[in-house]
């Protein structure tokens, strides 16, 4: 049934289900049980934020298994309405809010199931789920190995609705198939997201394909699946070789460009090599190397460890103005949650300079409420009148020919951003 009701101009769907089966509806019904709150001890001093994070530091969930471990076996034997079970619940109502409780001895060993006694509904539905998914698995070979090829399109549309296949999976039917029908394997890359995979996964899929030379980079080198540069871009400085193992841990096409810094502040201290890509606008994108571990608010002596590079989008000769360089003896690196900074030796000398953007606010500041302002601002972003980063660059220290080819780029609104760092150089 279903109903259609307008109300201030906005239009309504009710869809309701009634069900008469006898099997499915139950013969008596019960009032939900009661919900008996903890007490909470009184505290006499504003809580702070050290408070919270005691308490979310010693909370601990282990009570909540072995009561509802408990309610199972004693419903199993009297049912869910039985005495113990209801006193089991009220157990389960306060240690849910982190309290401590303690299981008296009476309830803390149920009976087995009585012989001849009615199977409980749980077991009942476990045992259809897992005859369901054995069947499933002895139909796999059948179904698996035969699958379209436009199917593949329709799994990986399916991965980003929360489906119950996972990428891995996904991967194994596709090399099936390929497989079964003599077609490349690489046509399938820009169809499974590799970032996915662990590198477990990834050690299979190589030993499992053919052996070419440019295989092992796409699925090891996690720079590659980069949306910013391509593998030709890479690839006259060695940032496509197989051997360097980049993971993705920041994309700004999946996660808000302001969130950059916050990652920043993760990795540069705990990963020892980290990889900033960084689309300035259409005709730019530069890349960050900086190798040593960087404490945040620190003015790190980074010396001549550090490489940019430089990818001028708009040049007719694709390769003859970009530009490697390296930093000298006295730079230095600061970054914290708002800003980062390299410089040599005094800041009136900076060569990088990344913070946040102050936006205009006219086109959204009217509006009411906090989300929809919210979606407001969001919407000056996709269309380019304000940005979550800008970059300040000094593009002569790249060359002189860059800077003239490019323009000056001062707080510059940064388009997209994907922060990577290596973690593995062993070779396969």
């Amino acid at each position: 049934m279903q109903v259609n009701r307008s109300s201030m101009g906005h239009a309504l769907t009710l869809i309701v289900f009634v069900c008469w089966d006898k099997d499915l509806i139950p013969a008596t019904l019960s009032e939900p049980a009661e919900y008996p709150g903890g007490k909470e001890s009184a505290s006499f001093k504003p809580i702070t934020s050290e408070d919270r994070i005691e308490y979310f530091a010693r909370y601990t969930s282990a009570s909540l298994g072995r009561v509802k471990k408990l309610f199972l076996g004693w419903a199993r034997h009297n049912g869910p309405l039985s005495s113990q079970c209801q006193e089991l619940n009220r157990l389960f109502s306060l240690c849910v809010d982190a309290n401590k409780i303690t299981v008296p001895d009476h309830l803390k060993d149920p009976p087995p199931p009585a012989d001849g006694q009615e199977p409980f509904i749980l077991d009942l539905l476990h045992e259809a789920a897992s005859a369901y998914v054995s069947q499933a698995r002895k139909g796999k070979s059948k179904t698996g190995d035969h699958i379209e090829c436009d199917s593949l399109e329709a799994l990986e549309a399916a991965l980003c609705d929360g489906a119950a296949i996972s990428t891995f999976e996904l991967t194994k039917i596709a090399f099936r198939w390929c497989k079964l029908n003599r077609v490349d394997f690489g046509d399938m890359f820009n169809l499974i997201d590799l970032q996915q995979l662990s590198h477990d996964e990834r050690l299979w899929l190589v030993r499992e394909l053919p052996p070419q030379s440019d295989t092992p980079s796409l699925i090891l080198n996690g720079l590659l699946q980069s949306h910013i540069l391509s593998p030709g871009e890479l690839h006259p400085y060695r940032l496509d070789y197989q051997g360097m193992r980049w993971k993705n841990v920041f994309r700004s096409d999946q996660v808000r460009l302001g969130n950059l810094f916050e990652t920043m502040g993760r990795c540069f201290e705990l990963f020892e090599r980290k990889l900033l890509v960084l689309r300035i606008n259409e005709r730019l994108s530069v890349v960050i190397y900086i190798p040593p571990k960087i404490h945040k608010e620190d003015d790190f002596l980074i010396g001549d460890t550090v490489r940019l590079f430089a990818f001028p989008q708009s040049h007719p000769d694709g390769t003859g103005h970009r530009r490697l360089v390296s930093t000298k003896v006295g730079y230095r690196l600061y970054y914290d949650n708002t800003k980062l900074e390299l410089y040599n030796n005094h800041r009136r000398d900076t060569f990088v300079f990344l913070n946040r953007s102050q936006n205009d606010e006219k086109t959204f500041k009217g509006v009411q409420g906090a989300a929809n302002r919210a979606r407001a601002r969001e919407a000056t972003i996709t269309e380019g009148i304000n940005y979550e980063r800008r970059a300040s660059i000094a593009l002569g220290k790249f060359s002189s020919g860059l800077q003239k080819q490019i323009g000056r780029v001062n707080r510059e609104g940064i388009l997209a951003a994907v922060s990577k760092w290596c973690y593995l150089f062993e070779s396969i």
